[in-house]
């Protein structure tokens, strides 16, 4: 059996849908895994999913509500989504605790970050206290609008085979300090960390861009997606 990814989906409190942009899932199928959603509900628990899943995808949304790494909210903190904040918090923690292949995307890889003990700037106009490039791109989410260079010897490096990416960006938010547990394994020119990695751990893995708005026009996107699901399949067996 192929290996069975978890999807972590977003929810609309207006319309009360459940959603998930196709991207997400058309990677994991592309890259030879079972794509396995999951709704965000204040029903779902964290712990009685993981044994369905060998690996799990953390997708980009919403604000991350400040109170879940102890700070008052900025005034220019966007929305925030409580019950899927504490699910997919829940899927990290249980993750980490299994050693269970993780992928995180723009707000996964902060989801990653906070679940580690990492701290985040909840918005860079008002808390990176220096000058930054465009991190919020009014250009097609397919096209890379700023470059990012790649640590050596990193996990990120392996998977990429590339020392310079050139990214999306749809963020004002950002890891300030990855702590103990975490790396930098890419940057942007301003220093914005753009992707992070476990220390310790087999695979997990975030990056602050979008890859899966890109796999059509950056054919190495994809390779993160195939990463996460041939280090599942090692997890299944």
């Amino acid at each position: 059996m192929k290996p069975v990814i978890g999807i972590s989906c977003n929810y609309d409190f207006k319309s009360e849908n459940t959603m998930l942009y196709r991207g997400y899932y058309e990677a994991v199928l592309r890259a030879g895994g079972l794509p396995f959603l999951i709704a965000c509900s204040d029903m779902v628990r964290a712990k009685d999913l993981m044994g369905h899943i060998d690996g799990l995808l953390l997708t980009g949304g919403q604000d991350i509500d400040p109170y879940l790494f102890g700070q008052d909210p900025d005034p220019n903190i966007a929305s925030v989504n409580p019950i899927r904040d504490e699910l997919e918090l829940g899927l990290c923690r249980e993750a980490i605790d299994r050693n269970m292949p993780v992928l995180g995307i723009c707000k996964g890889l902060q989801i990653m970050a906070i679940a580690s003990g990492a701290s985040l700037y909840q918005d860079i106009g008002t808390g990176y206290g220096r000058p930054t490039i465009c991190h919020n791109q009014k250009a097609p989410g397919c096209y890379g609008i700023h470059e990012i260079d790649l640590k050596p010897n990193s996990l990120l490096r392996d998977i990429l085979k590339a020392d310079k990416l050139r990214v999306n960006s749809f963020h004002h938010q950002a890891v300030k300090d990855p702590g103990k547990s975490l790396e930098v394994s890419a940057r942007a020119s301003d220093l914005i960390i753009e992707a992070i990695e476990s220390t310790s751990l087999s695979f997990f893995l975030g990056v602050q861009w979008h890859p899966e708005k890109m796999l059509e026009r950056d054919s190495r996107m994809l390779c993160l997606f195939k990463a996460l699901v041939e280090r599942a399949g090692l997890n299944r067996s």
